[in-house]
């Protein structure tokens, strides 16, 4: 099944979904909180009104988010007191977690109603400050979230004296640095949400290594509008983890051949050099960080890669394509390597156009960029103005993403 056949069972220009991790005290992955927007005219990531906010677009987007995923990673959505009431969760599958919004007055209709729901699915509460009249929904709840970025360190030890007695487990969000990370992990807190794993730890002593800078060539050569097959070849077949790879991904489910691809030049013919060029790129950014921190930041990169290329097929491009599919694809490369981005780019003679948006300056390819961590983030208001500004609309952005999401998932 192509990428068209797959998007075409889902309603992408209707559904604006982005994902953020939540990591275990390892850094591991545990699952994501999916941030929706069901309409171009909604301001917020949450389903407020149940007339709009149907189970149809809570199922289109989550197999949009979920596509690719293990089965044990866990999705967490949130829902409104209303929705609560008119069983709209049940749509979502089990096992999965329904966030309370913290504006919510739990009266004991509200309180029977998450009872019966956590039978299915796990309840978390959603941003707690230590508000009172939630003592019933507290003692139900498996998840407590608490957001932690303008929080002091005295406020945050206040919250968790104040949840001695619960049994269940705490996720800090809005985790945005590494000494945020360490402290609310001391605290005793279980996972963590926030942009903490996309920035570099940068460790002055510490040079490229020879792969790396080998990698990084690498990844030059390919963005060159010039280079032969053979030249392809050659770079496939010196890595047999690559070859062995690219093998297995062309002959996946996904290709429906009728027979197994066993050579590189098959290969080749079969997916087409601009294809190959990206799908190399991709895996080889892949092998920078393997660990699940790592991976988390390759998937948001080649979701960015993605997402600016797909926009090219709506809004005539303010660079050449294979430019901005390289802009998005190093955009986190600073925190792949844990070296200064300008550091970087000295190791590698990148086109001045595609430093200059890595490096942040001005200019329109610099907006596309910001328009995909916007829509990441789910900044949905800040997604309007940019958008309004550059002249996109919501229908074609989300169109972009969800299909960058999609094509993702296949690749890695």
């Amino acid at each position: 099944m192509s990428d068209k056949d797959e998007l075409s069972t889902l309603d992408l220009e209707q559904v604006f979904v982005a994902r953020q991790p939540i990591f275990t005290t390892n850094m591991n992955i545990w699952g994501y909180e999916l941030l929706f927007r069901h309409s171009s005219k909604a301001q917020a990531a949450i389903f407020t009104d149940c007339n709009k906010a149907t189970a149809q677009v809570i199922i289109d987007g989550f197999a949009i988010a979920n596509k690719g995923l293990p089965s044990k990673i866990r999705m967490c959505v949130n829902f409104s007191k209303q929705m609560i009431l008119d069983d709209i969760p049940y749509s979502f599958p089990n096992g999965q977690v329904i966030e309370l919004l913290e504006d919510i007055i739990p009266d004991n209709e509200f309180v029977e109603k998450c009872l019966e729901l956590k039978k299915s699915h796990l309840i978390a509460v959603d941003d707690y400050t230590g508000q009172k009249g939630w003592e019933k929904i507290l003692k139900l709840a498996n998840i407590i979230k608490v957001d932690v970025l303008n929080l002091t360190e005295k406020d945050l030890d206040c919250i968790i004296a104040d949840l001695q007695t619960f049994q269940g487990k705490l996720l800090a969000e809005k985790v945005e640095d590494q000494s945020m990370f360490s402290f609310t992990k001391k605290l005793g807190f279980h996972f963590f949400q926030g942009f903490f794993f996309g920035k570099p730890q940068v460790v002055k002593s510490r040079k490229l290594s020879s792969n790396e800078m080998a990698r990084l060539q690498i990844l030059n050569e390919l963005g060159q509008k010039e280079i032969s097959q053979k030249r392809l070849n050659n770079i496939i077949q010196s890595d047999i983890s690559i070859t062995y790879r690219l093998l297995t991904y062309i002959n996946s489910p996904g290709f429906d051949l009728i027979n197994k691809v066993s050579s590189i030049e098959h290969a080749l013919k079969m997916l087409g050099e601009n294809m190959i060029r990206q799908w190399l790129r991709v895996l080889i950014i892949a092998d920078f960080d393997t660990t699940p921190k790592g991976q988390e930041v390759i998937q948001i990169s080649a979701t960015r890669a993605f997402f600016l290329k797909n926009l090219t097929q709506f809004y005539t491009p303010p660079l050449v394509v294979d430019s901005l599919f390289t802009i998005g694809l190093l955009s986190m490369i600073d925190t792949l390597l844990n070296q200064p981005i300008a550091v970087i780019l000295e190791q590698i003679p990148l086109q001045d156009e595609i430093k200059d948006v890595l490096v942040g300056k001005d200019s329109e390819a610099t907006n596309w960029l910001i328009l995909a961590k916007y829509i990441e983030a789910g900044q949905w208001q800040k997604v309007d103005q940019l958008s309004q500004q550059v002249g996109f609309t919501n229908e074609k952005l989300a169109q972009a993403y969800s299909r960058a999401m999609i094509q993702i998932s296949r690749l890695l």
